[in-house]
């Protein structure tokens, strides 16, 4: 069973932007195979973040490594979100919350 949850972020500008709370325990984990399936994460030079950019979306957390916020491309396909979502442990049959 996942223990992930997902919340809707309504107040970004971008369309179809997620927050993910993963267990802190699995985030360093999940970070590196991320890495490997879509690109080196990097952290950033300044700021205490972490994040991953590739040609799908967004990647963005604080050093802790959850939460992480998904920014969608207009490129990303339906396989690269799956991809994510097995690499996360999100399941599509689970609700989503929504936040303001």
């Amino acid at each position: 069973m996942s223990r992930t949850r997902r919340e809707q972020v309504h107040s970004c500008i971008h369309p179809d932007t997620y927050r993910y709370f993963l267990d802190h325990f699995r985030a360093d984990a999940l970070w590196d195979e991320c890495g490997k399936v879509f690109g080196p994460w990097e952290q950033h030079p300044t700021l205490p973040i972490r994040e991953l950019h590739c040609k799908a979306f967004v990647l963005r957390a604080p050093d802790s490594g959850t939460p992480v916020t998904l920014l969608r491309k207009t490129a990303c396909s339906h396989d690269e979100l799956d991809r994510f979502h097995s690499i996360v442990g999100w399941l599509e049959t689970q609700e989503t919350e929504i936040l303001p």
